[in-house]
């Protein structure tokens, strides 16, 4: 779960967004971590705020009319976007791709800045201006990464293993302990509710049974947690008449 810190003036912004995204964001909870990304862009948009209000204080003309609406504009972005990203529908992709004008206009800023005539004052927004850009700079960077990596969790398959030799050694048993044929199709039937099968294992199971119909359902009922069905042939050894094989073949092709 990302924690969010405070963000600080005098602190380096940079800093701020490397640790408040890049220590958890493995171990990550979907609310939490969508909560903490909208607490700390509006925490952005206050810092370019408080830009614009130093700017508004200033003496310099072109500090009050140029720098001053810019950062404004930076902060009434960033928080717009705040409020956006803390909706469950609006996706990650969607908060990147609306850093990328905000991170350009931040790098406006910092140009701005260098048209302050005093140099104290020059340096120092410049200073506050590059901590900023850099700060949203890496947060899309580092919201990106996270977002990728939460589409690679999504996408990876669950493993399909098949049933270990020793369990599967014990249904043997357990199907040739059943005196019928349907008794012992009703045993397979349940084992193939939590467990997957090689092909190979399925035929061994409908060896033990007396009758093609039984080996046929007992073949169906195994089927759909099968992890080769490439090797399906093996199935039809296990059957006397040509017609059963035509039957087994419809059956787990449907």
């Amino acid at each position: 779960m990302i924690r969010s810190p405070k963000i600080v003036f005098g602190f380096s912004l940079l800093a701020v967004a490397v640790l408040l995204f890049g220590a958890s964001r493995a171990y990550a909870d979907a609310a939490s971590d969508r909560a903490v990304i909208a607490d700390t862009l509006s925490k952005l948009g206050g810092v370019a705020h408080n830009l614009a209000k130093t700017a508004a204080a200033s003496d310099d003309r072109a500090v009050r009319k140029k720098f001053g609406p810019a950062a404004t504009d930076v902060g009434d972005d960033l928080q717009a976007l705040s409020r956006r990203a803390a909706k469950a529908d609006v996706s990650y992709e969607t908060i990147v791709k609306g850093l990328g004008p905000i991170d350009k206009d931040a790098l406006t800023l910092v140009d701005l800045a260098d048209e302050a005539e005093d140099k104290a004052e020059r340096k120092s927004l410049r200073t506050q201006a590059t901590q900023l850009q850099q700060a949203v700079a890496a947060a899309r960077k580092i919201i990106e990464a996270y977002a990728n990596q939460k589409e690679d969790a999504k996408v990876a398959p669950p493993a399909k293993t098949p049933i270990a030799d020793g369990a599967f050694n014990q249904l043997v048993a357990a199907v040739r302990g059943a005196s019928f044929d349907d008794d012992k199709v009703g045993v397979v039937k349940d084992a193939s509710r939590g467990n997957w099968f090689t092909a190979n294992q399925i035929a061994t199971l409908m060896g033990l049974l007396s009758f093609d119909e039984g080996k046929i359902d007992a073949a169906v009922a195994a089927w759909p947690r099968v992890v080769d069905p490439q090797n399906s042939f093996v199935l039809y050894k296990k059957l006397a008449f040509d017609d059963s094989r035509e039957t087994l073949r419809k059956r787990i092709s449907r």
